[in-house]
């Protein structure tokens, strides 16, 4: 008799605090195996990264003009950027917004 396997793998999202899925086999005397494997995650490692280099140059940094004045206009920018958007979101018409959700949604496969 031969063996039918069908591997499947599930994205899980690391940021959730629990997490539950069900598994449902057409067969009901079907063997099936559950393995959570954790991925090493570059993004969530660079933050890690960029946290102590903060830390660790946190000194020279606080005292350092340049810094200052331009993590200041940055934060301004950034700040005015996201204003700006806000206002801009208010003059587009509200179908184009259902559109979207419409086609974001995770039911539809028009990516």
């Amino acid at each position: 008799m031969l063996e039918q396997t069908n591997e499947t793998t599930i994205s899980i999202s690391l940021f959730s605090p629990k997490t539950c899925f069900k598994i449902d086999p057409i067969n009901l005397g079907a063997q099936y195996t559950v393995m959570p494997i954790r991925k090493f995650d570059i993004y969530m490692f660079v933050t890690f990264l960029a946290g102590v280099l903060l830390f660790i140059f946190a000194d020279s940094l606080s005292r350092s003009q340049v810094f200052y004045y331009s993590a200041g206009m940055s934060t301004g920018m950034i700040a005015s950027l996201i204003i700006l958007i806000f206002i801009m979101a208010r003059f587009l018409p509200k179908v184009r917004s259902q559109v979207f959700y419409i086609k974001a949604s995770p039911t539809t496969n028009t990516f």
